[in-house]
This record gives C-alpha cells, sequence and structure tokens, in this order.
C-alpha cells in the first residue's frame, strides 16, 4: 500500500496496479455481522418449530412420528458429530487471519475456502451414502438399544428405515451452510 502525503492509505496494492476497497472493523460494522447472525439463528429456531408443528400435523402421535423422531435423530447424530458448534468454533479464529483487506489475503480464503467446501461434502456425503446403505442396520440397532424391540411393528421399521434414507443427506447441506457461515464470519 502506498501513503498519501497526509499519512493515509492510497487503497492500492504493494505493486501499486491493483486499487483495494477501504474496509474497515468498525464496532458498527461488527455489530451488523453480529446481528445477521443472530438474524440466522432466530430463523433456524423459527424453521425448527415449523418443522415439528409439519411433523405433528403430518404424522399425529403414533408409530409415525416415532419413525421420524429416530431419523430426524439419526441425522442430527451425524451433524453434531462432524461439524456442529465445534468445528465452526475452531475454524472461525483460524480463518479470520485470512479475512484481511488485502487481496492475497482474501484469494488464500478463498482456497481455503473452497478445499475446505470440497472436503466437508466429500466426507460428509461419504457418511450420510454409508448411513443410507446401513440403514437398516442402524435402526435395528437403535430398535435394540431402545430396550423394547417388540414396541414398534414392521411397518414402523419400515417406515423408519425410508425416512433415515430421505432425511440423512441432510446432514451435508447443514454441514456446508455452518462452513460458510464460518467463512463469512
Amino acid at each position: 500500500m502506498s501513503s498519501r502525503p497526509d499519512g493515509s492509505s492510497s487503497g492500492t496494492s504493494r505493486s501499486g496496479s491493483m486499487p483495494l476497497p477501504e474496509r474497515s472493523r468498525s464496532g458498527s460494522g461488527i455489530a451488523v455481522l453480529a446481528a445477521i447472525l443472530m438474524a440466522g439463528n432466530i430463523l433456524s429456531r423459527l424453521l425448527g418449530l415449523v418443522r415439528e408443528q409439519l411433523a405433528a400435523s403430518l404424522f399425529g402421535t403414533g408409530d409415525a412420528i416415532a419413525a421420524f423422531t429416530v431419523a430426524d435423530n439419526l441425522q442430527t447424530l451425524l451433524f453434531d458429530l462432524m461439524v456442529s458448534g465445534a468445528l465452526q468454533a475452531a475454524l472461525i479464529p483460524v480463518l479470520a487471519q485470512w479475512a484481511a483487506p488485502d487481496l492475497a489475503s482474501r484469494l488464500e480464503l478463498r482456497r481455503i475456502g473452497g478445499t475446505l467446501i470440497v472436503l466437508t461434502t466429500t466426507v460428509l456425503g461419504g457418511l450420510a451414502m454409508l448411513g443410507m446403505i446401513a440403514a437398516p442396520s442402524l435402526v435395528d440397532g437403535l430398535i435394540w438399544f431402545s430396550g423394547q424391540p417388540e414396541a414398534r411393528g414392521e411397518e414402523t421399521r419400515e417406515l423408519t428405515i425410508r425416512l433415515v434414507r430421505i432425511i440423512l443427506p441432510a446432514a451435508v447441506l447443514l454441514g456446508v451452510g455452518t462452513l460458510l457461515q464460518a467463512i463469512l464470519y
């Protein structure tokens, strides 16, 4: 960056050929970013409430909702184990060092972010595929673990297996979304 006579920066790169936008991390900028994250969290909670209401209206209170709950819990387990808060909390401080106003750092962040997205999609996609293939064994294991294998019939078991295969891929989308949120922070 070249300096002006008054000591301020001219907003050009070190080579002087490419202008860089002026950017500051003022208190109001951080407040806006925090408000965006808060709005996303509130929206997530509201959509969760909508999901619960839709599940209750579609499935009622019998075996169907039990099957949905098991399938949803498997997806949540995969997401929590692989991505959730721990990964996001670990990534934000590391990625923040590349979110600098200079072009080289932003390009490096773009490369790192792309690599992380591919890695996350590959790992979670592979685990989701394995879970979809192994859905009958996973459901049988959860039924056994509940201690009441006779409580639900074969129809409920089959419905649970179908729902696991539908819901499990959502962990991939949740993982990529969490990673993008960490990059954007």
